[in-house]
């Protein structure tokens, strides 16, 4: 299985290790019914909850509610940052704030369009050309 393909498909127990991973399932709001269905599953628009210490499976715009995520896996930033109506928000970050701070996000990027996706895949890409250029200078490192 390829890392892009373990970043779909890992659990939400993931939530507190940081490592910047997708969830495995996520709740949409469909036909005003909460459904939870795989993060595979969630489509452009779809309008998905994510409860507080949830890991947001889509990058998206937050529609309802306001909270702070914790982008640090993706940014290195310290601290949550605050997210309220029509913030953009990034798969694989994690919803950090307390008790009662759902949010609702409509779907922009989803599946390997997803920002995280992409920068694993460029990881990916960038480790398949060191291997084949062995020995050759590469313009910047990867820490993990």
């Amino acid at each position: 299985m390829s890392s892009r393909q373990e970043l779909l498909t890992s659990s939400t127990s993931t939530v507190d290790h940081g490592d910047g991973r997708l969830p495995l399932t996520a709740v949409v709001i469909r036909d005003s019914q909460e459904v939870t269905v795989d993060t595979s599953n969630i489509m452009k628009n779809d309008v998905v909850k994510v409860v507080a210490g949830g890991r947001l499976p889509v990058d998206g715009v937050v529609v309802q509610g306001e909270t702070r995520v914790d982008e640090s896996a993706l940014t290195g930033e310290y601290g949550p940052i605050r997210k309220a109506v029509g913030d953009t928000v990034t798969g694989g970050t994690v919803n950090s704030r307390g008790e009662g701070s759902t949010i609702l996000i409509r779907a922009e990027r989803v599946g390997e369009e997803c920002t995280l996706v992409q920068m694993m895949k460029r990881v990916e890409d960038l480790q398949e050309q060191n291997e084949a250029g062995k020995g050759k200078c590469c313009p910047f490192c990867v820490v993990q």
